[in-house]
Order: C-alpha cells, then sequence, then structure tokens
C-alpha cells in the first residue's frame, strides 16, 4: 500500500513538472494581460496616439450585450446551436473512420493520410494563400454552390433529399438534413486529430478481450458496445472537449469575428472585451457541465 502511494506521489509530481513550463508561461505573459481586460470590460477605453484612458461604467457593457445589442445575441445562440448540431456529427464520424482505419488492410498509411489532410488544408498557411489567390479560393471553396468547371450552377441540398427521401419529411428534418450535407466537408475536415486520438485509444485495448468475446458467441455490434465504447470513453471525452472549444473559438466562428471586430478596430474596446468574458464564461460553463455529465461515464482501466 505504502509502495502505491508513493508511484502515484511521484507521478503526480512529473505531472507538476510538465506543466511547469505552462505554469511560468502563464503567469510572466499571460496573467496581466487577463487581468487588465476585466478592468477594460467594466469601462470605456478611449484609444489615442498618447495611449488611453478608462472611463468605469459598471455593469453597462455586459447590460448592453443582454438587453441592447440584438446582433449579440442572434450570433452567439447560432454559435451554439452549430456547435451542438455538429457535435455529435463529427463524433460519430471520427469513431467510426477510427474504426475502419484501425483495421489490417493494404494501403492503410495512404488512408489515414487522406483523412487528416482536410486538417492541413485548414490550417493557417493554406486558408491564407487560399484568400489571396482568387483561382485557388475557387478550387477550396467549401460552398455546394460552385462546381469544378467554374460555373456557378446552384445545387440545391433540399432538392437532392427530396429526390431521394420523398416529400414525405417534415420541413425541419429536411431543412437539417440540408444543412448537414453542405456543411459536409466541414465536417470531415474538422474530424482529423480526433481520428488520431480515437486511434491511440484503440490501440490500448487488448485483443484478448475480443478473443474471449467471440469464443463466448458475442457480435461484432456486441463487442462494440460491451469492449470498444467503454474502453474508449476517456478518448471520447477528450475528443468531445477538444471539438467543443475548437467549434466555439476557430476563426470561421461567428462569434469570434463579432468580438475580434470590436476588439481589433478598437471600434468599441471595452464592450469587445465585455461580449469576450460572457463567451467564455458560457465555454466554461459548457465544459464543467460535460465533466459533470460524462465524466462520471468514463471507464478508467486501471
Amino acid at each position: 500500500m505504502k509502495h502505491t502511494s508513493r508511484l502515484v506521489e511521484r507521478r503526480n509530481r512529473q505531472g507538476y513538472f510538465y506543466i511547469l513550463p505552462f505554469l511560468v508561461g502563464f503567469i510572466c505573459f499571460l496573467l496581466i494581460p487577463l487581468l487588465q481586460s476585466v478592468y477594460f470590460s467594466f469601462g470605456d477605453v478611449a484609444i489615442s496616439s498618447g495611449g488611453y484612458t478608462v472611463t468605469p461604467v459598471g455593469w453597462k457593457n455586459y447590460i448592453k450585450a443582454f438587453t441592447i445589442d440584438p446582433e449579440y445575441r442572434v450570433i452567439l445562440t447560432e454559435s451554439l446551436g452549430r456547435m451542438a448540431v455538429d457535435l455529435p456529427f463529427i463524433m460519430v464520424f471520427s469513431l467510426v473512420a477510427a474504426i475502419l482505419l484501425s483495421r489490417e488492410f493494404r494501403g492503410r498509411a495512404l488512408a489515414r493520410v487522406l483523412f487528416f489532410l482536410p486538417v492541413i488544408i485548414s490550417t493557417g498557411v493554406i486558408v491564407t494563400m487560399e484568400q489571396s489567390n482568387g483561382v485557388l479560393s475557387m478550387m477550396m471553396n467549401r460552398s455546394v454552390s460552385n462546381v469544378s468547371n467554374g460555373m456557378r450552377e446552384q445545387v440545391s441540398a433540399t432538392s437532392f433529399i427530396l429526390s431521394l427521401l420523398g416529400s414525405g419529411l417534415p420541413g425541419w428534418l429536411t431543412s437539417f438534413l440540408a444543412d448537414v450535407i453542405a456543411r459536409l466537408y466541414d465536417i470531415i475536415a474538422a474530424s482529423g486529430l480526433q481520428i488520431l486520438i480515437f486511434l491511440s485509444g484503440l490501440h490500448t485495448i487488448p485483443p484478448a478481450l475480443y478473443e474471449v468475446s467471440s469464443l463466448e458467441g458475442a457480435t461484432a455490434w456486441e463487442n462494440f458496445w460491451k469492449i470498444t465504447l467503454p474502453m474508449v470513453s476517456p478518448y471520447l471525452l477528450l475528443n468531445l472537449i477538444y471539438t467543443m472549444i475548437d467549434a466555439l473559438t476557430n476563426m470561421q466562428n461567428k462569434m469570434v469575428a463579432l468580438i475580434r471586430n470590436y476588439v481589433v478596430s478598437f471600434s468599441d474596446f471595452g464592450y469587445g472585451l465585455a461580449i469576450s468574458w460572457i463567451y467564455f464564461g458560457i465555454i466554461l460553463v459548457l465544459m464543467i457541465g460535460l465533466f459533470a455529465f460524462a465524466g462520471r461515464r468514463v471507464y478508467y482501466n486501471e
């Protein structure tokens, strides 16, 4: 028992050692700007060539976000709704893709590269090239309204769904499926890192578990629910957290663009910081809720 406690203490010390560079960097370079941003969010900031002045206004900026500014509420609702829609599709796609890529088959390495390629394409360098190059922008455009020959022929995802499934679907379901199809590239591009995380989790499952399960007559479907999913649940929680944060903080998010517009342009610096702290608080609440709900359902094989 003493040996086990010593081992745990040593592992804890190693953990603190590994996060020490982050803690030092956070305290030295980020803590003071964060505290200043909180102070600025409670004031009107006037920036000039000679510096800046802060006029305290109390909770005015925060009240404005929820009671006066309609654009903020609309964009906030849209950003959270988009994340809620994309999250389950990214999780399902990345887990299924990881299971398929974990199998032994010829060309598996190439297939893994192809699945991770959208992550590389969507990096900042490629996006900058896309925005500065008109031809590349047309080639890389994610909208279904552009065809490869350069003709801007409008393709309706709604019409495509109706042609496959008929007109018996409710309107809201048709619109939902059309939106998912239109965003299929974005969903796949956002799944590359999650696939790698799931792959690492699948490789930690002992093959003996599947062998014993097969001898007992279990089907592949039963193996997935009784062995695979519980064993990768820690990685599922990690992917949920990463995907949620990535969806809410990437540069294509309208909420991030709105905050950036206020802060970078200095049009209303204090208000921009106020809505950014509100947004941060919402993300923090979502993270706590996710840990509270999913954390107890995670199985750790120790």
